[in-house]
């Protein structure tokens, strides 16, 4: 069978589809393939094919523009032609709980025009997986999961679940292998991995408990930082690398794998909810996560590793803001250093 997936969001929601893109990978059967469909994002590129490709759950991408007046037209010949191309027998979708009925009716509906012979996962839960009171969620991965079983897709959540749900290649190891050779200035010590940034304000924790918690490992003298993230956050990661005296700086010098490659090589990583995070999860690496009370709880934990994730819970919780609008940013303020100071300690004593 050759499938088309529908594709949605970027690195973190990507990393949250891979057990879907298993369970399809499986459904194709020997000799299928598993074709994706992606809204282009600016500044990025089509992320399942430089992250997914190489590792043979997907054999290819498309991507499409976002969809406005001008290019609704242009999307659907890129759908249609996508579909005659391929040759594709069914078109499945990895959509968040974010996208409403009334928006996967409609994608459903689009596909089918296009000439979409089959379609798997456009399914509605009779009960909905949110408890607006603890609000709470049934975690992204697995409701993806239970929808593609809905249309007959075989899912084996417990399978399709364990990680590590990426495996870096030999040629990004070997490649990561040699800029920190180049560049370590403690090469004995265990690294321990830190993203200072995000894409959201209102998943930010002040900069200056980072540069805390960044000062208290290396007066230990145990590990050697090294900053991950992306070339926007370059300048972030100078600035705290400053401030301790010491630090490694690897800010868009990789691409994800890559990237995925370095996290391997970290005893710890300490970020925030973004991408890197489950990133670093999805290689098998150690995390301590710091979560905003923006989202439902539970519904986009880290998933591949163990950790530890320090949510603050405040009335204003599941509010879904790009930018906290309450004074004083109290969900992720209310973290305090030194709990999650402690928690780094804790698990960078276990070592590698």
């Amino acid at each position: 069978m050759r499938i088309l997936v529908f594709q949605l969001g970027a690195l973190g929601d990507t990393i949250v589809s891979v057990p879907g893109f298993r369970a399809l990978r499986r459904h194709a059967g020997p000799g299928g393939s598993l074709h994706v469909l992606q809204q282009r994002l600016p500044g990025h590129r089509p992320l399942p094919s430089t992250m997914l490709e190489p590792t043979g759950l997907i054999q290819g991408a498309t991507t499409y523009e976002p969809v406005t007046r001008k290019t609704l037209v242009e999307n659907f010949l890129l759908i249609r032609r996508t579909l005659r191309e391929h040759k594709i027998d069914a078109v499945a979708t990895l959509h968040d709980m974010t996208r409403g009925r009334k928006q996967v009716d409609r994608d459903r509906l689009v596909f089918r025009l296009a000439g979409a012979r089959k379609t798997l996962g456009f399914c509605h839960f009779e009960q909905s997986p949110i408890d607006p009171v603890a609000k709470t969620c049934t975690h992204e991965a697995l409701l993806r999961l239970r929808r593609l079983a809905m249309d007959g897709v075989e899912t084996r959540e417990d399978e399709d679940l364990q990680g590590p749900l990426l495996v870096p290649t030999e040629a990004d190891t070997a490649l990561v292998d040699g800029w920190l050779a180049a560049r370590r200035r403690h090469p004995g010590r265990p690294l321990f991995g830190v993203c200072l940034g995000t894409v959201m304000p209102s998943k930010e924790w002040p900069i200056d408990r980072f540069h805390e918690i960044g000062r208290r490992a290396l007066a230990e003298g145990a590990h050697e930082i090294v900053v991950i993230g992306s070339g926007a956050e370059s300048g972030t990661a100078e600035e705290a690398i400053r401030v301790w005296g010491d630090g490694l700086n690897a800010c868009g010098e990789f691409t994800v794998l890559q990237s995925g490659a370095l996290l391997q090589r970290c005893s710890l990583y300490l970020g925030l909810d973004t991408g890197t995070t489950h990133l670093a999860a999805a290689v098998g690496t150690p995390f301590v996560a710091l979560y905003a009370d923006m989202t439902y709880r539970g519904q986009w934990n880290p998933i591949g590793a163990e950790g530890d994730i320090f949510r603050e819970a405040v009335p204003c919780g599941a509010c879904h803001l790009k930018v906290c609008d309450v004074e004083g940013h109290p969900c992720m303020t209310g973290i305090p250093t030194d709990r999650v100071w402690d928690a780094v300690r804790a698990r960078l004593g276990g070592g590698r």
